[in-house]
């Protein structure tokens, strides 16, 4: 079950808690209510028609990743259970942090606690495909592609991604293309990357080699949709 999966059901429960505590525990029922109110904001604005017009619902700078303390502590419950289910699965699933994915390409985890990249990669360039996890590497060099957990960006956006992180390896840096476990968002992204690259013959065999080294990557349909549509528009094959 994925992390918006979760943040409804919990904003269900928070909300029927609170009107359970409500008025005789008032300090309970309102930190429950807050947790509802979250999770509910969340909940809405990851809907599929609605979220390109709520990514900034987290209050986050895009071009350096860095979260306002007031965004943070408005929707503070739901970057608790952000943090808490991170640490739960990196701590139980034995999944590396980071995968390497080709030369000077990695594909992972958000960089957390901060300075936590790859071995080879310690000055590398991030690539940011969230719009909810704040950059705890400052000085880096910095892109980012605001997306809801189960979803995905539009092909121009890729397409300004890709073209980022192609220069950034002409530069001689290496690029970590992250989400929260490196899975589904920033899977599709790195995807599109070794295809703009001519490291895979079709968006198809990008993934291929993206789950390869990476085995828990797993784009869902909307993000391999957003990849497919992407490499006809923009990929090797479209200039054909």
């Amino acid at each position: 079950m994925n992390l918006s999966a979760l943040t409804r059901i919990g904003s269900a429960g928070a909300a029927a808690l609170a009107l359970r505590c409500h008025p005789a525990h008032p300090l309970l029922a309102a930190s429950l209510g807050h947790a509802a109110a979250a999770g509910a904001a969340v909940a809405l604005c990851s809907a599929a028609p609605l979220q390109r017009h709520c990514r900034g619902l987290f209050g986050k700078d895009w071009r350096s990743g860095r979260i306002g303390w007031l965004p943070w502590l408005a929707l503070l419950p739901y970057h608790a259970g952000v943090v808490a289910a991170y640490w739960v699965y990196h701590l139980t699933s034995g999944e590396p942090r980071f995968s390497r994915i080709a030369e000077g390409l990695y594909l992972g985890c958000w960089p957390l606690p901060a300075g936590k990249l790859p071995s080879p990669a310690q000055n590398a360039a991030l690539l940011d495909a969230t719009n909810e996890l704040h950059n705890k590497v400052p000085g880096t060099a910095y892109h980012c592609v605001p997306s809801f957990e189960t979803l995905a960006a539009p092909a121009d956006e890729i397409q300004a991604a890709v073209f980022w992180a192609l220069q950034q390896r002409r530069m001689g840096r290496a690029v970590l293309v992250y989400c929260t476990h490196g899975h589904g968002r920033s899977a599709a992204m790195a995807a599109a990357v070794l295809l703009a690259a001519g490291e895979a013959s079709d968006a198809g065999a990008a993934l291929s080699s993206v789950k390869a080294a990476r085995p828990g990557a797993c784009p869902n349909w909307r993000q391999e949709e957003a990849l497919h549509e992407w490499a006809a528009r923009y990929g090797p094959a479209s200039r054909d």
